[in-house]
């Protein structure tokens, strides 16, 4: 059997599920019997909680040649959804104060110190306090860290990472317009190998949308452990309360839409960063 033919079965079994008065009422039994019905082979089904982060209640089914996750809460309205995305919501909000986005790599404990420190004060507070708060974040040694074990994990960056090292020592050691400088053309590169699909008549805010929703597919696709889900779990209005990373490239496209930070997408002019922030961040 296909794959496709497979997630076409996995789809009927799904739809037969929304049939019933409630998502509590499945049971690993009833799904089994359901694939059977469908001629899966080898049926197994079990509950499982689904997820990186905030993981969803599930019955995760496996056969011959694949599995599925059948959530057991209705994709909007589950209370502890709800309070997940209003908090999620709040965050976001104060990501936007200080015009920023929600960094992959800080511990999530200096990130709440962060979010805490600006929730209560003026815009203008707010960005004296982020820059104070990333100036003892983002040291020499993190970043350092950043460029030799991470960078090199990312397939679009891994090629730069010699022009970024070379960069950072030039950049603290009192060149740093110029190594900025020298990076930009190396970043639009990368970038424009993740938009290459797109057309040319493609307009900056296309481009975001498109690098950013492939990002967002991918982290569903690890979020749900690459097994077949219904394709409203996989969306970002779902997964914006369930997983860090979803909330993290969001915030990402938010910045990038709304304050007009990107380096590239939106053009350069005499070497200058369009949006670049005063305080030496820019996106």
């Amino acid at each position: 059997m296909s794959f496709s033919d497979l997630e076409d079965k996995f789809s009927g079994i799904w739809w037969r599920a929304l049939k019933e008065k409630s998502l509590n009422a499945l049971t690993p039994e009833l799904i089994k019997k359901w694939a059977s019905d469908k001629r899966l082979i080898n049926p197994v089904a079990k509950l499982a909680d689904v997820g990186a982060f905030h993981p969803t209640p599930c019955i995760v089914l496996s056969v011959e040649g694949g599995k599925a996750c059948f959530p057991t809460i209705p994709v909007s309205g589950d209370e502890n959804w709800l309070i997940r995305r209003k908090q999620h919501d709040d965050q976001a909000a104060l990501w936007d104060k200080v015009e920023w986005f929600m960094p992959l790599w800080l511990p999530m404990g200096e990130i709440s110190k962060l979010l805490a420190s600006v929730r209560h004060v003026t815009r203008e507070r707010a960005l004296d306090l982020f820059k104070y708060h990333t100036s003892t974040l983002y040291t020499l040694a993190f970043q350092a860290v950043c460029i030799e074990q991470i960078l090199p994990l990312a397939r679009s960056l891994k090629e730069i990472v010699p022009l970024v090292r070379e960069a950072y020592l030039g950049a603290y050691s009192g060149y740093w317009t110029t190594s900025v400088g020298a990076l930009i053309p190396a970043i639009e590169g990368s970038l424009t190998r993740i938009v290459s699909d797109l057309g040319t008549k493609a307009t900056a805010p296309d481009k975001i949308d498109h690098a950013v929703n492939r990002a967002i597919e991918t982290a569903a696709q690890l979020h749900f452990d690459r097994m077949w889900a219904p394709p409203g779990y996989k969306t970002c209005d779902y997964l914006f309360g369930q997983d860090e990373r979803v909330f993290a490239f969001e915030t990402f496209r938010a910045l990038m839409q709304k304050h007009e930070v990107n380096i590239s997408l939106l053009g350069r002019a005499g070497g200058v960063v369009p949006g670049s922030r005063s305080d030496g961040f820019s996106a």
